[in-house]
């Protein structure tokens, strides 16, 4: 996409990455000799080439140089533990990491000495010293000419398998977005984490699509978000709830201050009612979607115009309603209004988890539809409403618990930020849910608890809720329910 607008309209702003301004031709011209340096130095269609770093120049260079030269990328996020770096580069088997700006590459070198049977890795701190390593010469089996990127899952269930997403996924993905929000003069702020689809698709594969202008930040700093946004002319704004709500902590913006500012977009969360209605009526468009590192980008919108509840309530609806699916235990088509598990199928899916047969064949059926593990429904119009993750529900006193449903709940009381439930164990009713609050005001747990009862059966209200001052947060900007449940089962909130 960036080399077809630097052939169509080489003078664009395509790269921001302060000082450094890139046009199309520009960056079609550094692509194209790091593509060559990597052929010359050995790379492989199907070999691997890793990058740890955060959003900027070299990120967006590397991966599309990577593809060019018929290699598959990876992003490593500079926040990986040396435990998670090293199963990353283990189960992925790269031919060379490129750590741009690591301060200390004998440290690097350290934390992947205990990676196995990759002799022949190679580590640079650039892609300027590329010639002076030895000839890249992986040992890895060449992954399917296919596919396009590794992205590996957060983990929350487990350790992160890696999603093979193909070409025609990626580009699939970034036209669907770009049809949803794409416009002339396009400007986005790309400061999500590189090894995830929120960068990947939802915010690098559009702008390039749309010919925009990508403008980087490399840390989330959300005190210095309002100024970029108006020195930028940023005119769309993709970030997870809790980046949103955060900028807002920091001081916020005024939209009278924001001319450009057309589209303020989230996803991976829900998103407090409160917030939503503070923004109604300005000029500028809300908007939600969903979807799945192993469904590459977003698979349903809000509707231009939305109402409160469509973007409180719902993710939207399909944008290719043929591929969304679901459906109950017995595998047949939930009735509209009742909850199953969201199923989906089409050009986005993944090839696969890479070296997991296995668990490839547990999450895409026979027939090509891939089980998401989310719970929702479909209402009338088709529009998609969120209630939790299978996994996450639970019985309490024989009755179905959707953590999420409780979530909306507590979340609508204006002094709650962000709320995450758990199930926990009862002598009684089996399991009870517990409620960990992310408070934007003082409340109690008191104030809470008669709050939930005025809205839900006496069931889903939770047993405990502990307001806390921090909760731990997956790179990704999600609550880390799995953290959440084992220091709790541990005693640590007791």
């Amino acid at each position: 996409m960036a080399l077809d607008w630097a052939r169509r309209d080489g003078g664009r702003e395509a790269l921001v990455d302060r000082p450094l301004r890139l046009t199309y031709e520009q960056l079609s011209e550094r692509i194209t000799a790091l593509a060559e340096a990597l052929s010359q130095q050995g790379l492989r269609a199907g070999d691997r080439v890793a990058f740890l770093g955060a959003p900027g120049a070299a990120f967006l260079i590397s991966e599309l140089a990577t593809h060019k030269a018929g290699g598959v990328w990876l992003g490593l996020n500079p926040r990986y533990t040396a435990r998670e770096l090293q199963h990353v580069v283990a189960d992925s088997r790269p031919a060379l990491i490129v750590a741009e700006g690591a301060n200390d590459l004998t440290a690097l070198h350290s934390a992947l000495d205990d990676v196995a049977d990759q002799p022949s890795l190679q580590v640079i701190a650039s892609a300027d010293d590329l010639p002076k390593v030895p000839r890249l010469c992986a040992s890895a089996p060449l992954l399917d000419p296919r596919i396009a990127l590794l992205v590996y899952t957060s983990g929350t269930t487990g350790v992160p398998k890696g999603a093979m997403l193909t070409h025609e996924g990626t580009v699939a993905a970034a036209r669907l977005y770009a049809a949803r929000y794409g416009h002339e003069g396009l400007r986005t702020l790309l400061n999500l984490p590189i090894n995830h689809v929120g960068a990947l698709i939802d915010l690098v594969s559009p702008a390039l699509a749309c010919g925009g202008t990508l403008v980087t930040m490399p840390t989330f700093d959300p005190a210095a978000i309002p100024a970029v946004l108006e020195a930028e002319q940023i005119s769309i704004l993709g970030q997870v709830p809790a980046m949103h709500l955060a900028i807002e902590a920091a001081g916020g913006y005024d939209l009278a201050h924001l001319p450009h500012l057309r589209h303020l977009v989230w996803s991976g969360a829900a998103m407090p009612r409160s917030w939503i209605e503070a923004r109604m009526g300005a000029p500028i468009e809300l908007s939600t979607c969903y979807g799945q590192t192993e469904c590459t980008g977003s698979v349903t919108f809000t509707r231009p115009g939305a109402s409160v509840e469509e973007l409180a309530d719902t993710v939207g609806a399909p944008a290719e309603p043929g591929d969304l699916r679901v459906v109950v235990s017995d595998g047949s088509a939930a009735p509209s209004g009742e909850v199953g598990e969201i199923q989906l199928r089409g050009q986005l899916l993944m090839a696969g988890y890479v070296g997991l047969d296995a668990a490839t064949r547990e999450t895409i059926t026979p027939d090509g539809w891939l089980r998401t593990g989310d719970l929702g429904c479909l209402d009338e119009e088709g529009r998609l409403r969120l209630v939790g993750r299978l996994k996450e529900m639970y019985k309490s006193g024989g009755h179905n618990v959707y953590p999420r449903e409780v979530e909306t709940v507590l979340e609508e009381h204006p002094a709650v930020a962000a709320a995450a439930v758990i199930a926990m164990p009862d002598t009684r009713w089996q399991e009870v849910g517990w409620a960990f609050i992310l408070a934007r005001a003082e409340v109690t747990a008191d104030e809470l608890l008669a709050h939930a009862r005025e809205r839900l059966a006496n069931y889903k209200v939770p047993k405990q809720i502990l307001v806390r001052p921090e909760l731990p947060m997956l790179p990704i900007g999600k609550i880390d329910k799995r953290a959440l449940r084992q220091a709790a089962e541990q005693g640590l909130y007791a």
